[in-house]
């Protein structure tokens, strides 16, 4: 019977090849990083308003919001950005890609506005999240400029008929 002989390189590639077990860090099966509880969230306020812009001086203001993290395990923050800019007027610095909020914890974000004609502007931040009840969110963000005051909607300009 012949028996092939192996060169020392070619034995230490067969013995890897058929050992099944671990070999390093990279094939532990087990995740030690896995989430107790599930996340929740809390945002504060529910609409963000932005009083008083200068819009004839050109300077901005700002708001901020708080997201607290309310639930058993840690809250997972997979997107906060604006998903309307009201036309270009607010900005937003941009965050991390994932944020993540031990129970307990809370962060702040901020808004700026930049008005570019007098007048009132809507927009909103969107909010992607593991809350299984709020997994998506977007909060209202307003912007008056200094002196607003609502339009009177008392229909003068209705003929009556």
């Amino acid at each position: 019977m012949f028996i092939p002989r192996l060169t020392p390189v070619a034995a230490t590639v067969a013995l890897l090849a058929c050992g099944g077990g671990e070999q390093g860090f990279g094939n532990n099966e087990q995740n030690t990083n896995v989430d107790e509880g599930t996340g929740g969230m809390e945002i504060s306020p529910a609409a963000l308003v932005i009083e008083d812009v200068d819009y004839e001086q050109q300077i901005s203001g700002s708001g901020v919001f708080t997201i607290s993290s309310i639930g058993e395990g840690t809250l997972r923050l997979y997107d906060v950005a604006l998903s309307s800019t009201g036309g270009g007027v607010l900005y937003m610095t941009p965050n991390d890609d994932d944020i993540n909020l031990a129970a307990g914890a809370s962060r702040d974000f901020t808004v700026v506005a930049t008005l570019t004609e007098y007048g009132k502007v809507s927009g909103a931040v969107r909010i992607q999240s593991n809350d299984g009840d709020q997994q998506l969110v977007e909060v209202p963000v307003t912007v008056y400029p200094v002196g607003w005051e609502e339009p009177d909607d008392s229909g003068a300009a209705d003929s009556g008929r």
